[in-house]
């Protein structure tokens, strides 16, 4: 009886704390009573909770229970009516990144894997990479690396390719919400006679065609850059509109905005290089439309630029031991090799004239792969009306744009076009504009006609079935199209293949690797995966550098002569199997060697290396 008094007088107090709250928000506009708001608030929904297992417990008791009830009702409506606006602003947002990350989560490999196409080839590096905080290929991802193996010791649930593909789940979901903020906010610029509703709407709908494109939708599941990268992109352009909205609209200059703006870029900066394709783009959009003396401010570049010390994660991890480590960053040389990515820059702009055509042809297949026609007749509609209201906008989405498409058709791998995937966000936005602009067209038109039928709005009825429509037509299609191509969920080929290369060479046997799937995989499967760490994998294309020779050659032959700074593949080879045959091991190779000083002996899927008898 004593608890059930209790707890009706600290159900009262909750109401009344509610009644006080709200007289505190009425009369209080400064921080404080702001705060005092929160705190009473916090205190009732407290007392619910206490409350709770007592209604339980005294389930006879119907006049207590009346009260208890009553007083819960008038508890969340006093809630409800504090945050109305944050509850109706991110109801939306919220079921879309629910939707979008369970999507996610059935279609996501539980462990290590090459994903849709191969997009994910260096899925295996980046999580071992992150596992020991190493420097990844060039230009080492200082950022990626490192927040990736916060995350997987924070948490260490499943393997660490598991982990790799939760973390681009997570950034995707919110370049999605970031990507949906954008879009409701140029929505309610240029349709602010429309309703709320139409623009989470349309709204929702750019974000969720861009959740399910399937590139987008392939990075999303996998451990990549991409991802992170693409959320980095989002947040910049997204802080780059509200910073030019607010000086247009209120005549104020957000000193805030421009801080977080040049700080996310920087950021962004240290993730992946194509961030630079974005400089110059924003930086116009920006100086047409506010005055240049406003964006001369010593201290947020200053602060910006501060955020460029994410790169001093080279060399510092590089000076320390780890099982594998690319370049020598702790060096200047290195170090500007390194963040140029000077192995890789053979593969810009390197594709020849005559394959632009055909490149092009490609690249346009692969954007209505993307969005189909009807998103793509969303996309131009959009384009057109931004043309319309806001042509500096429209700038610097589609020099953005334009300067990553000619990026990826000129970028001489096989999986040149993940790098257009930022684009794809603007892509969603003009869609979004798009769908809003086609339903408010054919609803004006259908309005007389809806003077005619008084009991029935056709002119919203239209509107909704445009917008249903093309949500079937684009996302819904998508998702069910590609379903099956993009579920994962169950593959292993990547983790199963690294295993296999190991599978049959013992602890201090040397194993020669030379594609770039095995040489990621098998490192994963060395150092990363708990079901094989035996054998030493050695990357073949790696033996031209010096740096590797001494990192990962040298401790497992300590009396290795060789002059690392000029040293030749073959000899580099043909020096680690005559140290083997002195310390009684075994070198295996995958791939066939041409060299007439080195005999191949079958030895199950591998070759075993050995010198050739001098006669």
């Amino acid at each position: 009886m004593i608890i059930t008094k209790g707890s009706l007088f600290l159900s009262i107090i909750g109401v009344n704390a509610c009644k006080l709250s709200q007289n505190l928000y009425i009369r209080s506009s400064d921080e404080l009573g702001s705060y005092a708001v929160d705190i009473l608030l916090a205190g009732c929904c407290l007392s619910v909770f206490i409350n709770s297992p007592v209604y339980f417990y005294n389930k006879n008791d119907s006049n207590l229970n009346r009260i208890w009830v009553r007083n819960l009702a008038l508890l969340l409506g006093k809630f409800y009516e504090k945050y109305k606006s944050a509850l109706d602003t991110l109801t939306c947002p919220v079921i879309l990144m629910i939707s979008v990350g369970l999507l996610y989560w059935l279609t996501m490999p539980k462990t290590l894997s090459w994903g849709w196409r191969g997009y994910g080839i260096d899925s295996p590096e980046l999580v071992t990479a992150a596992k020991f905080f190493s420097v990844p290929h060039p230009p080492g991802y200082p950022l990626y690396t490192g927040l990736l193996g916060m995350f997987s010791k924070i948490l260490p649930i499943g393997d660490y390719a598991f982990r790799g593909n939760l973390f681009s789940v997570v950034f995707s979901c919110l370049c999605v919400f970031v990507a949906y903020l954008i879009a409701e906010t140029l929505l309610c610029q240029f349709y602010p006679s429309n309703g709320r509703l139409r623009v989470k709407i349309a709204a929702f709908f750019g974000a969720i065609t861009l959740a399910v494109a399937p590139i987008y939708w392939s990075v999303s599941t996998i451990a990549e850059v991409y991802t992170l990268h693409s959320f980095l992109v989002a947040l910049q352009v997204y802080l780059c509109i509200l910073l030019v909205q607010k000086w247009k609209q209120e005549k104020l200059f957000r000193r805030d905005l421009f801080t977080g703006l040049l700080i996310v870029f920087t950021i962004s900066l240290c993730n992946h290089l194509t961030a630079l394709a974005f400089i110059a783009p924003i930086t116009l959009f920006i100086l047409f439309n506010l005055p240049v003396k406003l964006l001369v401010k010593p201290f947020p570049i200053f602060l910006g630029l501060v955020f460029l010390l994410i790169y001093l994660y080279l060399p510092i991890r590089a000076s320390v031991p780890v099982p594998f480590s690319w370049g020598q960053p702790d060096t200047i040389e290195g170090f500007m090799w390194m963040i140029r990515a000077v192995p890789y820059q053979s593969y810009v702009m390197a594709a020849p004239l005559s394959e632009l055509d055909d490149r092009t042809l490609i690249f346009v297949k692969f954007l209505f792969n993307q969005f189909n026609i009807i998103g793509l007749f969303c996309c131009a509609v959009g384009i057109r009306i931004l043309f319309v209201r806001d042509k500096s906008l429209l700038l610097m989405f589609a020099s953005t744009s334009l300067l990553l498409f000619v990026y990826s058709i000129t970028y001489l791998t096989v999986d040149a076009e993940v790098n257009f995937i930022p684009a794809l966000i603007y892509f969603s936005i003009w869609s979004a504009i798009g769908i809003m602009e086609v339903a408010t067209t054919i609803e004006k038109s259908a309005e007389k006609i809806g003077e005619k039928y008084r009991k029935i709005n056709l002119s919203i009825v239209i509107s909704v079935l445009i917008v249903l429509g093309c949500f079937v037509a684009v996302p819904v299609y998508n998702t069910v199209s590609k379903y099956e191509e993009l579920n994962f969920s169950d593959d292993r080929a990547a983790l199963e293949n690294g295993r296999s290369i190991l599978a049959d060479i013992s602890d201090d046997d040397v194993l020669i690797v030379s594609s770039e799937k095995d040489v990621f995989t098998s490192w994963y499967a060395r150092y990363a995966d708990s079901a094989s760490n035996t054998g030493i994998p050695i990357a073949e294309p790696l033996l031209a550098y010096g740096w590797y020779i001494e990192r990962a050659v040298l401790p497992v032959f300590p009396n290795f002569d060789i002059n690392v700074e000029s040293a030749d593949i073959k000899d580099v080879l043909l020096k680690i199997v005559e140290h083997a045959d002195r310390h009684d091991r075994k070198v295996f190779t995958i791939h066939p060697i041409d060299d007439d000083r080195l005999s191949l002996d079958k030895s199950g899927d591998m070759y075993l290396l050995s010198l050739k008898s001098q006669e």
